[in-house]
């Protein structure tokens, strides 16, 4: 996974960590997560014949065989559900690093996502979507409900904050709102921000963290495997919701099962192609 965010340069995402985990905004229950993008491609192009270069079979991998078509080849195969997840798993690792970072999330207990594919797509992922994620409590926080936004679809209000793409966190003392690199605080009527404790390192950078890693057999990265195991599953969620016709699930994250939902099985765990195992 490219979650490169995660270890950015300036370091905004760590210092809005530090403001979530040390209280500024009080207890956090409620995140909205919104991204500007959204499913770029429209009708399919006429067949055509797979560059020199590429052997065509094996770019198709495990999926099942289908005519060359620019549509579903390069940067465009997000947009297919045979080799992407389209605008919410491309982006899902960036965004929702934020809020899984600051509230210390894993899986969500219950996903419904909602949308629609624009007029005479061929893709087959949504341009536009909404997605609620409800984790349950733990000992260490209260329930959080997270609803992710694509494809110029927003929260209430989004607009005044003149971001096409941010984290906003509603805690009980005020909000943070946040981006790649930049930060704002609205602190609630009444209440003031305290200084906030500095608790993580500064980022060597994502590049040289995994080298250094490397180098010194320490695999304890910022944003390990298993962390991003946690992000890619978020997205394939909602977009399990989505293709099981907007249905609401229960997620059992131990069986890795949609709960009540047998028809979920085949998309949670597909078919390969004839010659491919894993």
């Amino acid at each position: 996974m490219g979650n490169q965010i995660h270890n950015h340069p300036l370091n905004n995402y760590r210092r809005v960590v530090e403001m979530v985990q040390g209280g500024v905004i009080g207890e956090v229950r409620r995140v909205h997560v919104w991204q500007g993008g959204g499913v770029r491609v429209g009708q399919r192009v006429k067949q055509g014949t797979p560059p020199k270069h590429v052997n065509y079979d094996r770019w198709l991998g495990p999926a099942p065989a289908r005519p060359f078509h620019t549509s579903h080849f390069h940067f465009n195969w997000r947009y297919w559900w045979d080799f992407g997840g389209g605008q919410l798993a491309d982006f899902v690792c960036h965004y929702m690093d934020l809020p899984y970072w600051s509230l210390g999330l894993k899986y969500p207990s219950r996903v419904h996502a909602t949308g629609q594919k624009g007029h005479n797509g061929d893709n087959q992922c949504p341009n536009k979507m909404k997605v609620d994620y409800h984790f349950d409590a733990t000992e260490d926080r209260p329930a959080v409900h997270i609803t992710w936004y694509h494809g110029g679809l927003k929260p209430k209000g989004a607009e005044s904050y003149g971001k096409g793409s941010a984290v906003l966190f509603e805690g009980s003392d005020g909000r943070v709102l946040a981006d790649y690199t930049t930060r704002k605080l609205f602190m609630a009527a009444g209440k003031e921000a305290k200084p906030v404790k500095p608790t993580i390192t500064d980022s060597v950078g994502h590049h040289n963290e995994f080298l250094q890693a490397i180098r010194s057999g320490n695999t304890n990265t910022t944003c390990n495997f298993r962390y991003g195991a946690l992000l890619s599953e978020c997205g394939h969620l909602g977009n399990l919701s989505y293709r099981l016709g907007q249905k609401k699930i229960t997620w059992d994250a131990a069986a890795a099962q949609a709960v009540d939902c047998p028809e979920a099985a085949a998309i949670v765990k597909r078919e390969y192609r004839k010659g491919w195992t894993l």
